[in-house]
């Protein structure tokens, strides 16, 4: 088991509170101005995915989810496995880089209407921008991409010394200091975010949900 594959099981368990408070305010955006009824949900790069069971009580047709870690894929498969029987959750084991991915699975199941990235923009700028691309020009009219994303200003944006060692503590634990260190994971500023949004996606309004721990940045991206 790799450094990733600790952090992301360890993502749920160290963040749970402010990770609810995050996912119920989605549910909340989602249900108030979508029908996820009947609708095909795609999780890039999901980890755990806490978000999927509370997805899963919004009827969606299917929800897949897609992680490149086999340790991530098989505590899916088992945490998962009533809805997966029952064909409402499928899970992939495949890098979210690979070509023709999002254009597949859409061929397959004929749309997609909410495409989540869940700290998955941890690629190079061309990278991200190229999913971010892809994405958009995948899902269906008026629907979504939802993007969560760690902020790399942290110590900026956290006031006291008893806050600055909390987001510390979070970013060590969730993204590890030697990742953070080296490049290999990417928090991103609430500007970069933008900025790589915008480039993908140049006609889009970018909606900015205000985020119950600035440890988080939040954008939701709308296809009109």
């Amino acid at each position: 088991m790799n450094g990733w594959e600790l952090n992301t099981i360890g993502y749920e368990l160290f963040n749970y509170k402010i990770i609810t408070k995050i996912h119920n305010m989605i549910i909340n955006y989602l249900n108030k101005h979508s029908k996820l009824n009947n609708s095909i949900i795609l999780d890039l790069a999901s980890g755990i995915s806490p978000l999927t069971k509370k997805l899963i009580y919004s009827n969606p047709k299917k929800i897949i989810l897609i992680d490149n870690s086999y340790v991530v894929i098989n505590k899916l498969k088992y945490k998962y496995k009533k809805y997966i029987s029952k064909n409402k959750v499928n899970v992939i084991n495949k890098n979210i880089l690979s070509k023709n991915l999002i254009s597949n699975i859409k061929k397959k199941h004929n749309k997609i209407n909410l495409i989540l990235f869940n700290r998955a923009l941890y690629f190079s700028d061309k990278d991200n921008i190229k999913l971010l691309k892809n994405a958009y020009g995948n899902i269906e009219k008026n629907g979504y991409i939802i993007i969560i994303h760690p902020e790399r200003n942290i110590w900026k944006y956290s006031t006291g010394i008893k806050n600055k060692f909390i987001y510390y503590q979070f970013l060590r634990r969730c993204w590890g200091s030697l990742g953070i260190l080296f490049g290999i994971y990417r928090p991103l500023t609430s500007k970069k975010l933008n900025e790589l949004c915008v480039a993908a996606c140049p006609k889009i309004k970018i909606i900015t949900l205000k985020s119950p721990a600035p440890a988080y940045n939040i954008r939701i991206i709308k296809k009109i």
